[in-house]
C-alpha cells in the first residue's frame, strides 16, 4: 500500500497531464458553444453579431431538416453495427489475431515475458457493449447533425462556383 505522501506525489506527477487534458477536451467545446450563439459568415468575417437562439431556430425549423435527420441516424446506424460487431470479432479472438500478425510480418511486438495476450481469456461484458455502443450512436448523431443540415442547404451549381 502507498504512503499518504506516495500517493500526494504521484497526484502531483499527475497533475500537469490532467489539466493538458482538460484544456484539450473542453476548450473546444466552449468555443463550438460560443459560435453556436454568432451569426458569422466566411464570405464576410467582419460582419459578425450575436444572433442569439435564432441560430438554434432556424435549424429545427428548416425544410430539410426531418430528412437531414433520417439520413444520420441510418448512417449513424450502419456505421454502428459495422463497429460494434467489428470489435465483438476482435475481442473474442484477440488471442489468435494477435499472433496470426506477428506471424504474417514476422516481428514479434508483444512479447510473450510481458504480455500474457494468448493465455488470457477476454472476458466481453454484453452490457459494456451496449453502454458503448449507445454512447456511440448519441455522441455520433449529435456531431452529424448540423454538417448534414448545411450540406443539405447547398445548391450544388452554387458551391461549385467558387471553386
Amino acid at each position: 500500500m502507498a504512503t499518504r505522501q506516495g500517493q500526494a506525489l504521484g497526484r502531483l506527477a499527475l497533475a500537469p497531464s490532467i489539466v493538458a487534458l482538460a484544456v484539450w477536451a473542453f476548450v473546444p467545446l466552449a468555443l463550438a458553444i460560443y459560435y453556436a450563439f454568432l451569426h458569422y459568415n466566411l464570405q464576410d468575417p467582419d460582419n459578425t453579431f450575436y444572433a442569439g437562439w435564432s441560430n438554434f431556430y432556424y435549424f429545427v425549423t428548416d425544410p430539410f431538416f426531418a430528412q437531414d435527420l433520417v439520413n444520420t441516424i441510418a448512417l449513424v446506424l450502419l456505421i454502428l453495427v459495422i463497429t460494434v460487431v467489428g470489435g465483438v470479432l476482435l475481442a473474442l479472438n484477440i488471442g489468435t489475431i494477435v499472433p496470426f500478425i506477428e506471424h504474417l510480418f514476422g516481428v514479434q511486438f508483444l512479447s510473450k515475458e510481458f504480455y500474457y495476450i494468448s493465455e488470457l481469456p477476454s472476458d466481453l461484458q454484453r452490457g459494456d457493449v451496449f453502454v458503448v455502443a449507445g454512447m456511440s450512436f448519441f455522441i455520433s448523431l449529435i456531431a452529424t447533425l448540423y454538417p448534414s443540415w448545411r450540406a443539405a442547404k447547398i445548391q450544388p451549381a452554387e458551391a461549385l462556383r467558387y471553386e
